[in-house]
């Protein structure tokens, strides 16, 4: 009986040493910056994650998002082209400062918006589609037509990286924000959020004046860069936002 018990007792103070051992190996290895050779960020380096929320509710509130952000339209330099040459859209001339004058005094949100992004103006993203306004929500390299805008709402706002319409780097969450909420208006004023749709894509930026047919623009991820266009509202379907002030 007595060689029994003395057997039995042998695998529990193993486990206890095994159990007391990894108790006092873990912190260690924390303290120390170890890492897992299969992190979660190596196997998923480009998985947004917004600040406030866990690593899965970021994963399964935004995988519609996130499909597609990815869709969206990043204008390339023939891509201008042509539409310059369709006469849908033009590069504007006029200097920053001028136009930043003109909304120096500012007072609604969505103006203090506009001049935010035009102190952006000539912003390059380095390398491909790894872009500063995506960094700031906490996202690698992406296309980041709408981490511009939503980065220049938020700061100009109570700067908690956080937007309205949710998921900061899809059109898709600004539109469907903006259809739920009855934002959506039919003729652009300075401030709103214009939206365009080609090849199943989306692209967006900021309406900073309006003249005619013509409205002028501010926006990111066009020729890998921030800038001002001019755009022609008879010769393409565009969508606008106004975000309430």
């Amino acid at each position: 009986m007595t060689i029994k018990r003395n057997i039995l007792r042998i695998p529990s103070t193993v486990v206890g040493f095994i159990l007391f051992t990894g108790m006092a190996i873990t912190p260690i290895l924390a303290e120390e910056g170890f890492k897992s050779p299969l992190s979660q960020e190596e196997i998923s380096p480009t998985l947004p994650q917004q600040p406030g929320l866990t690593l899965a509710a970021a994963n399964t509130a935004s995988t519609n998002e996130q499909k597609e952000a990815k869709r969206e339209l990043s204008a390339s330099e023939s891509e201008i082209q042509q539409l310059v040459k369709k006469g849908v859209i033009g590069e504007d001339r006029e200097s920053n400062t001028s136009a930043i004058q003109a909304l120096k005094a500012a007072k609604s949100h969505r103006l203090r918006a506009v001049r935010k992004a035009l102190s952006q103006v000539g912003y390059r993203e380095k390398p491909v589609n790894c872009n500063k306004f995506s960094r700031y929500f906490g996202y690698g390299c992406q296309y980041w037509c709408a981490d511009f805008v939503s980065w220049n709402f938020d700061s100009t706002g109570n700067k908690n990286k956080k937007v309205p319409w949710g998921y900061p780097s899809a059109v898709s969450s600004i539109l469907s924000w903006a259809k739920k909420n009855g934002h959506l208006v039919k003729s652009p004023k300075p401030g709103d959020i214009f939206i365009m749709k080609a090849r199943g894509a989306s692209h967006t930026g900021l309406v900073r004046k309006v003249k005619g047919n013509l409205f002028y623009t501010v926006e990111g991820n066009t020729s890998n860069q921030v800038m001002k266009l001019r755009r022609n509202l008879k010769a393409y379907p565009y969508l606008f936002v106004r975000v309430p002030s």
